[in-house]
């Protein structure tokens, strides 16, 4: 399964088999009740793109069809420049991985934090 959508510099469809995707908590950007992000790698453009990844073993039916709603309508919106991007969707040995695009300085929280001091 696949949701596609992303900008001229990646071109085409990313295919799962051509990422790299760190194990264990190696990568790990942040994590929350229903899953990890991760900085991940794609080969084929040299690229990183940030990867959500739900655990569906066991998982809120709903919350996994609210996650998949927001990247379909992230898609939809793949233009504003204010919005984050979601890239493609897999499902895998019971995940689903959201690839997004990889915010260079973190989370909104983040950059107020630092913005703060």
């Amino acid at each position: 399964f696949h949701i596609t959508g992303h900008p001229g510099n990646v071109g085409k469809r990313i295919e799962y088999k051509h990422l790299d995707i760190p194990s264990g908590a190696d990568g790990q950007l942040g994590a929350g009740s229903s899953g990890v992000v991760k900085r991940v790698f794609h080969r084929l453009t040299k690229t990183y793109f940030a990867m959500k990844i739900l655990q569906t073993e066991n998982a809120d039916s709903k919350q996994l069809v609210r996650e998949l709603e927001l990247s379909v309508d992230k898609l939809r919106h793949k233009h504003c420049k204010y919005l984050v991007t979601s890239y493609e969707a897999f499902f895998r040995t019971k995940k689903l991985c959201i690839l997004m695009e990889l915010m260079e300085y973190g989370s909104l929280a983040d950059v107020l934090k630092v913005v703060k001091r």
